[in-house]
């Protein structure tokens, strides 16, 4: 009996090649043929094809050349002159071929040749067998849509919802668009288990970081589960594909270090935003606590006295113009004396005069909002003044500084714009007041 490829982890004779953009039929040829055949094995590539198509044709040409190489090793026993081999060897004609979508072969007309019936009809039972071992994720009854119209109900009903910002959006969006890309490169279906492990494989082999491509899968597993969940498909292709996650190195607290001293004192040193405005962004991370993206977004409403107290503060909040991370982030943050004596006031009333509406106007959103031109500046003022401390440091800096100094955890975390956990204070008790917010702020002394 002819040798022929084992079973790969794609279906017999079929193998992918090596872009991983499309699957190839393989087949080994027997080691007494190989002189005269001239290779070890017989290569065609089937990317033209989708993914069962692919599985049908290389079972028909396995069939046939574990036939036709039977056939010669016989005849090479008889010391009989081999002739070359045809570019495609394909006995068993079949006629209208198609694969339903529940996985059933229909075909129009089969042709047998009369002398060699009996090779035809194993054939032809091989391709049955094939036919049936390989249908996967089978769709819903009266399935009609297509991968692209699910993705486009996914991505609306969540945003509708209010589930994701326009960035959480375009991310996602990114990812089901690859995957899309990937089975319309290869021919496969989206649908099917096989498709999603193949993607899953790319993914790994790709230069991504093991926490990107769990989000790919996890993204995609998501979109699968509410299609399933709206009998928009009959199975999750992605259920079980999760990559398992690496333990973790270091605590959260130890993720990104504080500000040293020297950089603190570099900073305010160093910072002229009398010069540059932009500048402000420093003093203001440093003095607040904030992230990057609330201080570069903010307008000048957001800069606000209080009538009863008299107290400056910030109004951090979000709008069609501004974005937040979380509802809890949401808050009031009183204006630190410092930034009162640098000037702070005295620009945004300059700004106000000259008509302008944020306090950084020089700044546009893109698709993360105001953050990443204001990080990129942060990053190229900090190299040419020699800090080594990032922008979101300052977060930490702040809330070592205000833990340090003795200020309730709960004070901290209305700063800071942290949800409080358990029943009592991250349900009932409500934020801090201004006066105590003012005290807490001005133990912050650099």
């Amino acid at each position: 009996m002819a040798k022929s490829s084992s079973v790969s982890r794609y279906g017999r004779y079929l193998v992918m090649n090596r872009h991983g953009t499309g699957l190839v039929f393989r087949i080994c040829v027997p080691g007494p043929l190989q002189p005269l055949i001239g290779r070890r094995e017989i290569r065609r590539s089937l990317s033209h094809l989708t993914f069962k198509e692919a599985h049908l044709h290389a079972v028909k040409l396995g069939v046939s050349l574990s036939r036709v190489f039977t056939g010669l090793m016989a005849r090479k026993s008889k010391s009989v002159h081999l002739v070359p081999l045809p570019d495609e060897i394909d006995h068993l004609d079949l006629i209208g071929v198609r694969v339903e979508p529940d996985g059933d072969l229909q075909v129009d007309r089969i042709h047998i040749d009369p002398e060699n019936y009996q090779a035809d009809i194993a054939a032809l039972k091989e391709v049955l067998r094939s036919t049936r071992e390989t249908a996967k994720a089978k769709p819903a009854a009266g399935l009609t849509r297509s991968y692209d119209e699910i993705c486009a109900k996914f991505l609306d009903e969540n945003m509708r919802a209010g589930v994701w910002t326009a960035k959480s959006k375009g991310e996602v969006e990114s990812c089901l668009s690859r995957y899309g890309a990937h089975c319309a490169t290869a021919r496969l279906s989206p649908f099917e288990k096989a498709s999603a492990t193949l993607f899953k494989d790319a993914l790994v082999d790709a230069t991504l970081t093991t926490q990107t491509a769990s989000k790919y899968l996890t993204r995609l597993t998501a979109l699968f589960a509410w299609a399933l969940g709206h009998e928009y498909v009959a199975a999750n292709p992605f259920t079980g594909l999760q990559l398992p996650k690496a333990a973790k190195k270091t605590t959260a607290r130890d993720e990104r270090a504080a500000w040293s001293v020297n950089d603190i004192k570099r900073l305010l040193t160093t910072a002229s935003p009398e010069n540059d405005a932009r500048e402000w962004i420093g003093l203001l991370a440093l003095y607040t606590g904030a992230r990057c993206g609330e201080l570069a977004q903010l307008s000048l409403d957001n800069i606000e006295r209080d009538a009863v107290s008299g107290i400056w503060y910030f109004d951090i909040n979000a709008n069609d113009d501004r974005r937040l991370k979380n509802l809890q982030s949401e808050r009031f943050v009183p204006v630190h004396s410092r930034l009162i004596e640098r000037g702070l006031l005295t620009y945004v009333q300059t700004l106000r005069a000259s008509g302008a509406t944020r306090v950084f106007p020089i700044w546009q959103p893109g698709r993360d909002g105001y953050a990443q031109p204001a990080s990129r500046f942060f990053g190229r003022w900090r190299a040419m003044a020699g800090i080594d401390g990032d922008l979101h440091g300052c977060r930490h800096t702040v809330a070592t500084a205000l833990r340090e100094a003795g200020v309730p955890v709960d004070v901290v975390a209305d700063i800071l714009g942290h949800g409080m956990a358990g029943e009592t204070f991250g349900r009932y008790a409500k934020a801090a007041s201004l006066p105590r917010l003012q005290a807490a702020i001005e133990r912050l002394d650099y």
